[in-house]
C-alpha cells in the first residue's frame, strides 16, 4: 500500500496565480504573481477529504479526536520552548528584542515570544519536483491589499495592536472620496465593522492606519473603501471596496 508521501509525488500539484503590478521600486520587473485567495482549510475538511481519499483509513471522529489531541500537545510543548519537527516543515521558538541587563525581566512591551516556520528537505523536495504555477493572466482589479505590517510586534499578516500604527501595502488603496462610507475598516467574525480614525499615510501604495486604542480583543479582516482612479483626478462614480481575507488577531 502506498505511503501517503508516495501518493503526494505521484501527482503534478498546480497553484493559479494572477499578475500584479510591481509597486517595489528596489524590485525589477513589470508585474509579481500572486497565488489566487482561498479560504483557509479547516480541519475538519482535510480530516474528511483524506477519509474519502482513502488516504487514512478509520473513523472520522477518531481522526479529529487525534489530529486534536496531537496538536495540543505540540502547542503545549512549543510553549514550553521546545522545537518541533513535523517532518515536512518545523517549528521553533524565538525570543525578540534587547535586554539591558542579565536582571532585566522579560516584558511583553519591549520583548515577543514567537514561533517561527521553516520547510524541510522533505517538503523542499516535493515543491520542486511536484508543483507548477499556472499564471492566469493580469489580474483585473481595481486595487488590492498585498500584506500589512504591524508596527508593534514587526509581524506580517498575523497581529493587530491597538493604540499602534499598520502599514498596509498594496495597489489602489489611497482613500480619497465623499462618499459616506469611504474609510478604512476593521471587521470582527460578528460581522461589526469598526472605522478606523486616525490614518497618518494615505498614498496608492501604501496606508499607515493607526488601530484603535479600544479595539477589542478577537479576529478581524479589513476592508477599504475608496473612490480613488488611478491615472486620474477624477473620483470614482461609486465607491468601491477593497477587501483582505486574511484574519488578524488582537490580543489586548
Amino acid at each position: 500500500m502506498a505511503t501517503i508521501a508516495q501518493k503526494v509525488t505521484e501527482k503534478m500539484h498546480t497553484t493559479k496565480a494572477w499578475l500584479y503590478p510591481n509597486n517595489l521600486k528596489e524590485v525589477k520587473g513589470k508585474f509579481v504573481a500572486r497565488a489566487r485567495a482561498e479560504a483557509p482549510l479547516s480541519i475538519e475538511e482535510v480530516s474528511a477529504d483524506s477519509i474519502s481519499r482513502g488516504d487514512v483509513t478509520g473513523n472520522y471522529d477518531d481522526m479529529l479526536r487525534y489530529v486534536h489531541g496531537f496538536l495540543d500537545q505540540a502547542i503545549h510543548q512549543l510553549l514550553d520552548g521546545f522545537s518541533i519537527n513535523f517532518g515536512y516543515f518545523s517549528i521553533h521558538p524565538s525570543i525578540s528584542g534587547t535586554y539591558d541587563s542579565v536582571n532585566e525581566p522579560f516584558n511583553k512591551e519591549k520583548h515577543q515570544f514567537r514561533l517561527s516556520f521553516r520547510t524541510r528537505d522533505k517538503l523542499r523536495k516535493l515543491i520542486d519536483e511536484t508543483v507548477a504555477v499556472a499564471i492566469q493572466g493580469i489580474a483585473d482589479v481595481e486595487g488590492f491589499v498585498d500584506q500589512i505590517f504591524d508596527i508593534a510586534t514587526k509581524l506580517v499578516d498575523e497581529i493587530l495592536t491597538p493604540g499602534h500604527d499598520i502599514h498596509v501595502t498594496g495597489s489602489k488603496i489611497k482613500i480619497v472620496g465623499t462618499d459616506p462610507n469611504v474609510g478604512f475598516y476593521f471587521i470582527n467574525i460578528l460581522g461589526d465593522r469598526i472605522k478606523a480614525t486616525e490614518i497618518n499615510i494615505n498614498t496608492p501604495g501604501m496606508l499607515s492606519v493607526r488601530v484603535p486604542d479600544n479595539l477589542a480583543s478577537g479576529l478581524y479582516t479589513i476592508e477599504i473603501v475608496t473612490q480613488f482612479s488611478a491615472g486620474s483626478a477624477k473620483l470614482l462614480k461609486e465607491a468601491r471596496a477593497i477587501s483582505y481575507s486574511i484574519q488578524l488577531r488582537v490580543q489586548n
